[in-house]
């Protein structure tokens, strides 16, 4: 029965018309280096409404950080995402980037102006890729689970539950910061400070001088060991990255692609409502032929003659 499924999954038509995969060059975000250079913003919406009518959570995430923030809201309009952003400013200071989805929350006129207005470069990612948020993305699914497990009694009293929900978060250790260190103690520069402590005092903190002297002292040491591993972590990363593309043979549909070639082009679900073509199908449609009228980046993108379209080389078919 085994061979039976796997020769009708083998010999489908659906999967036939599809292109083989192929492996991707390795790609890698730069990391920013200090805190409050970039926030991620989203938009979570919970079904069961709370009993202050609220509908939606806005989730804010420092990226170096990852310190989170969430905001229970009514609505998802512009303007309450508006308000929230020019109280965190007036609270921590202005970002140099916001970067979020293309929703029309974010992209409203007066999320616009208020950035300009602020100095504050907004960035929206692309819709078919969340991975570009993902620092946003990952605390959406993390709030929506441990929402679930504290709000089983009284799901309708969900929005009471964020701001704990928010101060674990920033006090769980992070393995993507140094140190396994917290989200908390990378932005402030020190341990979050709790009840328990009163039980059971720090054991860094127990032979430290006291004074505001001291303690500024300790912070510049901590932002200067902070970076360097941050730096550090970059190098790996790149290192990994090129010796993770130098092990991929360039044999994807994009590598014989010439300049004046005809190129068949796999059209998105995005791309399909642009164009007024229909419904996406249950399988891949290509279209054309096209003319390629540029090359990009060799082997990974090109620009064909289709409304000054960029193609990536995995939606192509060389004719």
């Amino acid at each position: 029965m085994t061979n039976d499924t796997r020769h009708c999954v083998l010999s489908c038509a659906c999967r036939t018309r599809k292109r083989p995969p192929s492996r991707r060059v390795a790609m890698m975000s730069g990391r920013p280096l200090e805190p409050w250079d970039e926030l991620q913003m989203d938009i979570l919406k919970i079904d069961t409404p709370s009993q202050t009518g609220n509908n939606y959570v806005l989730l804010v995430v420092d990226r170096a950080s990852k310190f989170p923030f969430g905001f229970p809201l009514k609505t998802k309009q512009a303007v309450g995402v508006a308000r929230v952003a020019v109280e965190l400013c007036l609270t921590y200071g202005v970002p140099k980037t916001v970067r979020c989805d293309g929703g029309p929350e974010f992209g409203a006129e007066v999320v616009k102006h208020l950035c300009r207005w602020l100095r504050a470069n907004i960035v929206f990612g692309a819709t078919d890729h969340p991975r570009g948020q993902g620092a946003v993305e990952r605390l959406g699914g993390w709030l929506q689970e441990l929402l679930a497990e504290l709000c089983r009694s009284w799901p309708d009293r969900w929005d009471e539950y964020v701001s704990p929900a928010m101060w674990i978060k920033r006090t769980l250790p992070d393995t993507s910061l140094p140190s396994n260190m917290t989200p908390f103690e990378l932005l402030f520069g020190r341990k979050p400070r709790t009840s328990l402590d009163s039980l059971v005092p720090l054991t860094d903190e127990m032979d430290q001088e006291r004074g505001l002297d001291n303690f500024v002292e300790r912070r510049k040491q901590n932002l200067r060991e902070v970076r360097l591993a941050l730096e550090k972590r970059q190098e790996l990363r790149v290192a990994a990255r090129a010796k993770a593309n130098a092990s991929i043979e360039r044999s994807s549909a994009g590598v014989g692609v010439m300049k004046d070639s005809l190129v068949l082009v796999r059209e998105s679900e995005s791309s399909r409502h642009r164009d007024h073509r229909g419904r996406k199908l249950q399988h891949d449609l290509y279209t054309g032929p096209w003319k390629v009228t540029g090359i990009i980046q060799p082997g990974l993108s090109v620009e064909v003659m289709m409304h000054g379209r960029s193609v990536a080389e995995g939606y192509l078919r060389p004719m």
